[in-house]
Formats: structure tokens, sequence, C-alpha cells
């Protein structure tokens, strides 16, 4: 797979009297994108970007806590999806899951540490998306 980095050039910001890039401009220097940096969000947004994690990542943060919660918070998903997107999180340690011994056996569904981590670092996208990719109510 080839790296995202690859695709970009590094930037610069030409001096506006020579023409070359400034010594010295710490506020307005570009900032050259590493390789890691390329690949740590690309590998967050294959994450995110998988259909439904991003929703059940936040029905989650919103309190849904059993199956039946998710699906009623998610519109449109099946139980099969629902069932194997939360393994898969769970696999990536953004989702816990708890079994309750009880008659029938509970199992609880809700987002770990990173989890929540990463849905607080999605809310300005989420923000944004509003803002100007839904239309008006």
């Amino acid at each position: 797979m080839t790296s995202f980095a690859a695709h970009v050039a590094p930037a610069t910001v030409p001096d506006s009297a020579s023409g070359s890039a400034p010594d010295s401009a710490p506020d307005s220097a570009p900032h050259e994108i590493s390789t890691r940096e390329c690949n740590v969000v690309q590998h967050v947004l294959d994450i995110i970007g998988r259909r439904w994690a991003g929703a059940i990542l936040v029905a989650g943060t919103r309190g849904a806590r059993r199956f039946s919660e998710y699906r009623r918070l998610i519109t449109g998903i099946s139980d099969r999806m629902l069932s194997q997107r939360l393994k898969e999180l769970e696999s990536l340690g953004l989702v816990e899951r708890h079994i309750v011994p009880s008659t029938p056996v509970q199992v609880l569904y809700q987002p770990s540490q990173r989890g929540e981590e990463l849905v607080a670092s999605l809310q300005p996208l989420i923000t944004w998306g509003d803002r100007h990719l839904l239309p008006a109510p």
C-alpha cells in the first residue's frame, strides 16, 4: 500500500521579497507532514470510515449499552452488521464487552477510554459536518 505521505509534497511559503522560503517565521512556516503522521491519519480514517463504526461509537457515548439500544439509535443497521462492527471495535480496543450473569444473560457494550477519546476528537468534525454538509432543518 502506498503511503499517503508519498502523495503530499512538502509545502513551502515563498518570501515576499526574494521569492525564497523564509528563514525563520514560526507562525507562517510550513508544516511538513511526516510519513508517520500520514499513516496515523489514514489508519484512524480507515477505522472510523468503516460503515457504521462511527455511528456505533457515537451511540455508545450517548448511552447505548445493550444490543437493542444500539439498534434503536442507529437507524438502518442490520443485526449482523451491528454484531460484526461491535466485535471489530472490541478487537481494536475501542469498545468493551461485559457479560452480566443473569437470566437471561445480558451482554453490554460501551466505549472504552480509547473509544471515548476518539469520539471526543471527532466532535469538531461532527460540528463541521453539521454546519457545512447537512441541510438546515
